[in-house]
C-alpha cells in the first residue's frame, strides 16, 4: 500500500484520487458497514410490517402470501445491499492482506469481479458449504437478481416456487449463516490491520449484534411453505 502525506482531496490529481480511494481498506471497509445500515433498516421496515400484519390475522402464511414475501422487490432491494456490503467488506480485506495498488490508472484486476466467493478465496477467508452458498446467491443478487425485473438472457432464469426463494438467498438460516459471514469477514480484519483500526472493527461486529435480521419469531417458523 503507498504511503502518503496528508494531503487535501481537492488537491489530487486523477491519479492520486483514484489510489486513495482504492488502496485504502479502511475506505472499503466504511463503505461495506454504510451499506449493511441501510440494508438492516430495509429488512426492519419490511420484516417488522410483515410480523404485525401475520399477527393480527390480516396475513396468514399461504402459498401466496409466503412467495410473495419471499420474492418482492422489497427483499431483494434488502439481499442487494447485503450482497454490496459483502463486496466492498471482502475487496477491502483482500487490498489489506496483499497490499494491492492500482495499476495503469486502474482498480487492481483482483477486485474486478462481482463473484463473493472468488473473493473469499483471493482473501483466503475460511467458510463452511453453508457460507459458500450464501456468497454463491449473493452473487447472483447482485449481478442482476436484486437489480433488474429480469435477467438479460433466458439462461439466468431461475425455477418458480421455493428455488426462487432459494435463489434469493433468502431460504433457511440466511440471517444465522449471513452473520457468521459477517463475523469471519471482522476477524480476518483485525487480523491485518494496525491496532488503531482494528477497534473499528468493534463497529461491525456491534452493529451485526444489534441490528442483524433474526431468524423467523416461532410462531412464524412453524408455519412452513405449503406445497
Amino acid at each position: 500500500m503507498v504511503k502518503r502525506e496528508p494531503k487535501c482531496l481537492t488537491e489530487m490529481t486523477k491519479h492520486e484520487l483514484l489510489e486513495y480511494h482504492i488502496e485504502d481498506p479502511m475506505g472499503w471497509l466504511c463503505s461495506g458497514i454504510g451499506m449493511l445500515r441501510a440494508a438492516f433498516v430495509v429488512w426492519s421496515t419490511y420484516w417488522n410490517r410483515f410480523i404485525a400484519d401475520f399477527r393480527a390475522g390480516t396475513r396468514t402464511p399461504s402459498q401466496k402470501d409466503w412467495m410473495g414475501f419471499q420474492c418482492d422487490r422489497f427483499v431483494g432491494t434488502y439481499t442487494l445491499i447485503c450482497g454490496l456490503a459483502s463486496e466492498n467488506l471482502l475487496k477491502g480485506l483482500l487490498v489489506a492482506k496483499r497490499q494491492l495498488t492500482c495499476q495503469n490508472e486502474k482498480m487492481p484486476r483482483e477486485l474486478n469481479t462481482h463473484d463473493l466467493q472468488c473473493l473469499a478465496a483471493d482473501a483466503s477467508l475460511v467458510l463452511t458449504p453453508g457460507e459458500l452458498e450464501v456468497l454463491a446467491n449473493l452473487t447472483k443478487v447482485i449481478t442482476w437478481q436484486g437489480r433488474y425485473p429480469g435477467p438479460k438472457d433466458i439462461s439466468r432464469i431461475e425455477k418458480t416456487g421455493p428455488e426462487v426463494a432459494k435463489s434469493w438467498g433468502l431460504a433457511g438460516s440466511f440471517p444465522t449463516v449471513y452473520v457468521e459471514i459477517l463475523r469471519g469477514i471482522a476477524a480476518e480484519y483485525a487480523s491485518v490491520l494496525s491496532v488503531g483500526q482494528v477497534d473499528f472493527i468493534t463497529e461491525v461486529l456491534n452493529l451485526v449484534d444489534e441490528e442483524c435480521p433474526k431468524d423467523r419469531p416461532e410462531d412464524i417458523q412453524q408455519h412452513k411453505v405449503p406445497e
